[in-house]
């Protein structure tokens, strides 16, 4: 089962996630949204978006997925839902 997210124990490895270089988001996954809680600088340089720009965008991922390609998402997000999160690649 995944652990709670914890937004005050969260805020005292901010900086550290922010240092990493690639992409890195936490997000909440209901049954038809999935919302953003925190994405780390390098992520929003991967997009290539400023934080102001996508955070405007991102208000449910779902919304930014064409739609020919919901289906092959919803099966890849539930493989790593399935096992806790990790999957191989």
């Amino acid at each position: 089962m995944a652990a709670k997210f914890d937004v005050d124990k969260f805020g005292s490895v901010e900086m550290f996630i922010n240092n990493i270089i690639g992409g890195i988001g936490l997000f909440e996954i209901t049954n038809e949204k999935i919302t953003p809680l925190f994405l780390n600088d390098g992520f929003y340089r991967m997009i290539g978006n400023s934080k102001p720009e996508l955070d405007t965008l991102l208000h449910n991922i779902r919304d930014t997925i064409v739609e020919e390609d919901l289906l092959k998402f919803d099966q890849a997000l539930a493989e790593v839902l399935k096992d806790d999160g990790w999957v191989e690649v």
